[in-house]
C-alpha cells in the first residue's frame, strides 16, 4: 500500500508540471501555426464534431508535453515501477545507463506521458482513495473498531480521526494528573506499534520501574460523537531527570569563566540584516553566570584546544525561555571560521509529525566526537524538565526527541554525550532540524532549529 501511495504521489506531482506547461501552450498557441505545426482551436469551446476534435487535440498536447517532461526528468514508468518501494530512485539522469535503455527510456517516458495526461485531479482523487483505504485497513484490524454499542456515525468519526489527534486528546485530558504521580518525569504523545501498524499513544517517562504500577494500560478519551476510544499508554524508564550537557573544560567552546562547563560550537551563522558573523550554541554554554534572565558581564568565549585556550568570540545575545536555550557570540576579527566539518549547511526546516512517524535518520557532530553520530527522530514534540549546572530545574517544551536503537538489548540510548550541547542536528539531506540541549539515559533532546533561527533572525553562512 505504501509503495502504491508513493508512485501515485510521484505521478501526481508530474501531472501538475504537465498541466502547467500544457495550459500555457493551450492559451498561447490556440489557433496559431508554429514551425509548420497548426495547433488549431484549443481553448474555445464548440459543439458537435468540432468539440470532439478539440478535445482530441488537447489530449494529444497533454500526452506529448507529458512525454517531454518525463524525458527531461528521465521519469520513465518502466524505471519507476522497477523501484516500486522507492519510486524517487527511478527518476533522474544520474542513474546508470545500459544499452537497452535506448529503447526502454523513450517507451517508458511515453507511458509516463500517457498516465500523467489523465490530469492532476485524477491522481489527487486516487491518492485520497489510497490514503483512506490505508487508514481503513488499519482500523479494520484495530480491536477498538468493534466495541459493543458503536453506531455507524461514531464508527465513521473514529475511522476519520487520526491517531495523532487521539493521542493529543489523551494528553490534554490526562497530562496534569499523570505528571502529579510520583516518579513520572514527562508525559506526551507518542507512537506505538500495534499488530504491525503504528497507532497514537500516551508516552510516559518514569524514573524507576517501581512507579509503573500506578499507570493504566490505556486511557479512554471521548471524540465529539460521544464514542469512547482507549488510547494505550507506553511507559519508558528513562532514569533520573535529564541534564543539559555541560562538563568541565573539554574540546569545544565555553565562556571563559567556565561557570557552566563547556559545550559545542553548533554552527557559524550570519545576521540576516547586518551580515555580521556569529557562532551559535546553547545559552547555558555561552553565558558566564547562572542568571538566565540577562547576559553575564564576562562574555568572552574560548575555544578549548589541546594546546591552548583561544579567545574567539564575545557573547552578544542569548536567553532561556520555555522553548529556546540559545545564544550567539560575535566572532573576533582575524579568527578563521568555517562550517566545513558539518557539511556547510545552507538550509533548515521545521520538523513535522510525519518525521517521527517515519523515524527519519538524523546525525550530528559534537565536540566530543571524532566522527558524526547517527540516530533517529523518535518524537517531534515533547516537554521535559532539565537539571541545569547550577542545580535548578527548568522545563523546555516542544522539543524533538532523538535516540539510537540498541538492537542487542532491544532498548533506546541517547545519541549525545556531555559536551554536545549546542551541536546542530541534521536530517539525511543535511538540512538542519534541531540543536542538542541535553539527554537522559534513553533519549537526547533538541531545540527546534527553525525557532532559533527565526528568533535571532540568522541563517547559515
Amino acid at each position: 500500500m505504501d509503495s502504491a501511495i508513493s508512485i501515485t504521489i510521484t505521478l501526481f506531482i508530474l501531472s501538475m508540471i504537465n498541466e502547467r506547461i500544457a495550459n500555457f501552450i493551450k492559451l498561447q498557441y490556440s489557433e496559431t501555426k508554429k514551425l509548420g505545426i497548426s495547433f488549431g482551436n484549443l481553448k474555445r469551446k464548440t459543439t458537435g464534431d468540432d468539440e470532439k476534435n478539440r478535445e482530441k487535440r488537447i489530449l494529444l498536447v497533454n500526452i506529448i508535453v507529458g512525454s517531454f517532461v518525463a524525458l527531461a526528468l528521465r521519469a520513465d514508468l518502466i524505471s519507476i515501477l522497477g523501484h516500486f518501494d522507492a519510486p524517487s530512485k527511478g527518476i533522474g539522469w544520474n542513474q546508470g545507463f545500459i544499452w537497452w535503455n535506448i529503447i526502454t527510456i523513450p517507451i517508458g517516458c511515453i507511458l509516463t506521458g500517457c498516465f500523467i495526461s489523465l490530469g492532476s485531479k485524477f491522481w489527487h482523487d486516487l491518492l485520497d482513495i489510497l490514503l483512506l483505504t490505508k487508514n481503513l485497513k488499519e482500523k479494520i484490524i484495530d480491536q477498538r473498531t468493534y466495541k459493543p454499542g458503536l453506531t455507524a456515525d461514531q464508527l465513521q468519526e473514529f475511522v476519520l480521526t487520526s491517531e495523532s489527534n487521539l493521542a493529543m486528546l489523551a494528553d490534554a485530558q490526562y497530562h496534569q494528573n499523570l505528571m502529579s504521580l510520583p516518579g513520572v518525569l514527562a508525559v506526551g504523545t507518542g507512537i506505538l506499534n500495534y499488530n504491525g501498524n503504528k497507532i497514537g499513544c500516551l508516552e510516559i517517562h518514569i524514573s524507576n520501574l517501581n512507579f509503573s504500577s500506578q499507570i493504566m494500560p490505556s486511557y479512554p478519551v471521548k471524540i465529539s460523537s460521544g464514542y469512547s476510544v482507549d488510547v494505550p499508554a507506553k511507559v519508558l524508564v528513562t532514569g533520573q531527570i535529564p541534564s543539559v550537557h555541560s562538563v568541565s573544560a573539554a574540546d569545544g567552546i565555553a565562556n571563559s569563566l567556565k561557570v557552566l562547563g563547556s559545550g559545542t560550537l553548533g554552527a557559524i551563522v550570519k545576521d540576516n540584516v547586518s551580515n555580521e558573523i556569529y557562532l551559535l550554541s546553547c545559552f547555558h554554554v555561552l553565558n558566564g553566570s547562572t542568571n538566565w534572565n540577562s547576559l553575564s558581564d564576562k562574555r568572552t568565549i574560548i575555544e578549548n584546544n589541546k594546546d591552548a585556550e583561544v579567545e574567539i568570540a564575545d557573547l552578544v545575545m542569548g536567553y532561556r525561555t520555555n522553548q529556546i536555550d540559545a545564544g550567539i557570540a560575535k566572532i573576533r576579527s582575524g579568527i578563521p571560521y568555517s562550517n566545513n566539518s558539518i557539511g556547510n549547511p545552507k538550509s533548515f526546516r521545521e520538523v513535522k509529525s510525519v518525521d517521527s512517524v517515519n523515524e527519519i535518520k538524523v546525525h550530528f557532530l559534537g565536540s566530543n566526537s571524532t566522527e558524526k553520530k547517527d540516530g533517529i527522530l523518535y518524537n517531534d514534540t515533547w516537554s521535559a524538565s532539565f537539571k541545569y549546572p547550577d542545580g535548578s530545574i527548568w522545563e523546555l517544551t516542544d522539543l524533538v526527541v532523538l535516540t539510537q536503537i540498541d538492537k542487542l538489548n532491544n532498548s533506546n540510548k541517547p545519541i549525545s554525550e556531555p559536551g554536545d550541547s549546542g551541536a546542530i542536528v541534521f536530517d539525511e539531506k543535511n538540512t538542519a532540524i534541531a540543536m542538542i540541549v541535553g539527554a537522559d539515559d534513553f533519549f537526547s533532546y533538541g531545540i527546534k532549529i527553525h525557532k532559533v533561527m527565526k528568533s535571532f533572525d540568522i541563517s547559515f553562512i
